[in-house]
């Protein structure tokens, strides 16, 4: 094993000679290349597929992998310059050479700092500044930096954030927001877009009263008597709040119910669209329901009104909802742990032409199946009213989700039961690839979000979940999957063969069976990565992710009617050792080439 051995020490004041720092170099060089294979002081040991008898051929380089660099300290040396802080960050270049090794270095951070004011130059303390990078990695979170701003050095704000890889197409969205309410009562919030190729002197100035308009009304009850404690908001068509929020006052006569927020109309991304008008119940006003109005946005300047009459509702009381799941024989199980989101629109004649009003309750069931739920009762005389009901159920049962229509009368108590389908059943065997069984490989579904237009923010349904499970003994799965389009994430155990996924999978409502699913073959990548000033970066989280390919390929076709995965997927993930090295196994195959759905009737 070859070591580099530090120099004798020189007396204090005489230079090294050249020809001495030239080997010194030499032999640091040959010290960091031999680390990175494998022979430093601190061998990393090779991943178990790779030792014995296995080789594991070096990985290749591909256009198709991403990287993503999560450090867990704040820089790469104690009491380095700040402007070597280790933050997270990405690429899209990851070169090895012929002995599948690569080196990554951190980009310099960049001090993005600033003075926030008021629009007659008074400095704004205790004002919320996010810095958010969006990800070029598709599918991925954005980076979000946030700080608020001081009071000692009034109104001033500094941020560590990391200079992306290209700096003119990935620009900064630098966001003014408030925590304090009588902040957020008065001033809308604020954004705008900047590169950051360096240190960044942004002071923000927030718009003056000329620049913003304001919306204001009164919130009453059937008999004309004003709602306080109501909240109010405006949100552009993409649910960003654009306005300041403001509380309905509870006061009695004429001031009753009244509310007036401030927006800006710059702030919309498309500033034809229209706005909503959202009225929430708060602390003091629980059980009443949530109202939306949809206005053309107001010019800066000029102020519209917008009232809101709340519908002559019934007091919310409790109602049984019992769950039930459809065996294969027929007979009915109760189903525990299931989300129920109930929710029904109470408009009436009363009712202002272009409002919504909904009103929203949710609760799990229990041991026994019973989701306990606050409900509008309908009234004494007249109709029942239609409430929507969506059932998550939880992934590990047999039973699949469902959205029914029920009816509800005046009368609290036991409603009709909701019975849930069978899940189909989606069935493989996972080998790797040379056709051993993989056991205890993770195998998850990932539903594929579909790409729709923002929808208002009353409409209430449960999150998607992620159905998992892990290979038996033999390599076989089974998942209970609601139907549905699906990317599924085949992970073995650490050490046992590459990440890999079979994307694009439909489920309707019969069983499939994928057959015998092979993983690629196994590749041996060795990283090595360093900070700003070329010093190891240890304990730094390393992600590999694969580009989506979505061009038309047998199986494969991006069109309304077939699914179409277009997120980045993790293929390998680990943490630096204290030298900044690691080894990973990635799929010995082009992304191109990878797993795909089958052809099916």
């Amino acid at each position: 094993m070859l070591q580099l051995i530090n120099p004798l020490p020189r007396p204090s004041g005489v230079p090294r000679p050249d020809r001495l720092r030239k080997l010194w170099r030499l032999g640091l060089a040959l010290s960091i290349a031999l680390q990175l294979a494998g022979c430093g002081e601190e061998a990393i040991a090779l991943p178990i597929a790779c030792s014995g008898d296995n080789y594991c051929p070096p990985a290749r380089s591909s256009t198709w992998w991403a990287i993503q660099l999560w450090p867990t300290d704040a820089g790469d040396k104690a009491g380095s310059d700040p402007h070597w802080v280790l933050t997270p960050q990405e690429g899209q270049l990851l070169s090895f050479d012929g002995t599948g090794s690569a080196s990554l270095r951190f980009r310099a951070a960049a001090l993005l700092s600033g003075l926030v004011q008021t629009a007659d130059n008074r400095a704004l303390v205790r004002a919320r500044v996010q810095a958010t990078l969006p990800s070029a990695i598709p599918g991925q979170n954005d980076y979000r930096f946030d700080t608020q701003t001081a009071e000692k050095v009034a109104g001033t704000y500094s941020l560590r954030v990391p200079m992306p890889a290209q700096p003119d197409k990935q620009l900064y969205r630098v966001w003014i927001g408030f925590d304090d309410a009588s902040q957020a009562s008065t001033y809308p919030p604020m954004w705008l877009e900047h590169p950051v190729g360096g240190d960044l002197e942004l002071p923000i100035q927030l718009r003056a009263l000329s620049q913003l308009a304001a919306i204001s009304g009164r919130i009453q009850n059937p008999l004309g008597e004003g709602v306080g404690g109501m909240s109010v908001q405006v949100y552009d068509e993409n649910n960003q709040l654009v306005s300041s929020s403001a509380i309905s006052l509870g006061s009695g006569g004429s001031t009753g119910g009244t509310y007036r927020v401030v927006l800006d109309p710059q702030l919309a991304k498309n500033p034809k669209a229209l706005l909503r008008v959202v009225v929430r119940p708060g602390p003091t006003t629980s059980g009443l329901p949530s109202l939306e109005a949809l206005i053309p946005p107001p010019m800066a300047g000029t102020e519209k009104v917008q009232n809101f009459v709340l519908p002559s509702q019934r007091t919310p009381v409790p109602f049984m909802l019992p769950v039930r799941g459809l065996g294969p024989s027929g007979a009915t199980q109760e189903v525990a742990a299931a989300r129920v989101v109930a929710q029904v629109h109470l408009e009436d004649a009363s009712t202002p032409a272009g409002v919504r009003v909904s009103y929203t309750a949710q609760a799990d069931t229990d041991a026994q199946g019973i989701a306990r739920l606050m409900l509008v009762p309908a009234p004494t005389v007249g109709g029942n009213l239609t409430y929507h009901i969506s059932v998550a159920s939880p992934p590990h049962t047999p039973y699949a989700s469902a959205s029914r229509e029920l009816q509800i009368g005046p009368s609290e108590g036991l409603l009709a039961a909701i019975t849930l389908p069978s899940r189909p059943r989606l069935i493989g065997r996972l080998l790797s690839a040379f056709g051993e069984p993989m056991s205890g490989a993770q195998v998850v579904a990932q539903p594929i979000a579909k790409t729709v237009s923002a929808t208002s923010l009353l409409d209430s349904a449960p999150e998607p979940m992620q159905p998992q499970t892990v290979t038996d003994s033999d390599g076989r799965f089974v998942l209970r999957l609601d139907p549905g389009d699906y990317d599924l994430d085949l992970i073995p155990q650490l050490g046992t063969g590459p990440r890999t996924s079979l994307d694009n999978q439909r489920i309707t409502d019969a069983d499939i069976d994928l057959g015998e699913v092979k993983l690629p073959r196994m590749a041996l990548a060795k990283l090595w990565v360093v900070g700003p000033t070329a010093l190891p970066a240890p304990q730094v989280k390393v992600r590999v992710l694969e580009l989506p390919n979505t061009s038309p390929r047998f199986g494969l076709a991006c069109t309304e009617d077939l699914p179409c995965s277009q997120v980045a997927k993790v293929r390998a993930e680990a943490f630096t050792d204290s030298k900044g090295r690691l080894q990973l196994l990635l799929p010995d195959s082009s992304p191109s080439a990878s797993l795909v759905p089958r052809s099916r009737p």
